[in-house]
């Protein structure tokens, strides 16, 4: 229902650094933005890309990279502000189509 309200009323969805700054100022409750959006953005990535990658990306083994991004990369072969302005982009469309259905 966020993301819905956030596209029902042409509201931002923040990218990464967005998130980071805006999102966690106007944040009520501590870091709930930051799960809302995690949670969803987890989700298309199964959806896309299977959720065999999703859980690669987020197992650690010893030739994994450390840093959260550069696993990304080296699973997805895509940027992870890349892949994540991807995200924005999908969420506001699959919104406006359940909005279009009610």
């Amino acid at each position: 229902m966020v993301f819905r309200t956030l596209v029902k009323e042409n509201a931002v969805i923040h990218d990464l650094v967005g998130l980071e700054s805006e999102g966690t100022q106007t944040d009520f409750q501590v870091e709930v933005n930051a799960y809302l959006y995690g949670t969803r953005f987890m989700s298309y990535l199964a959806l896309k890309y299977g959720s065999e990658k999703l859980i690669e990306w987020t197992s650690r083994n010893e030739d994994s990279y450390a840093y959260f991004g550069s696993q990304f990369n080296n699973i997805y072969e895509l940027n992870l502000n890349d892949a994540w302005l991807e995200w924005i982009k999908w969420e506001r469309n699959f919104q406006k189509d359940n909005i279009k259905k009610n």
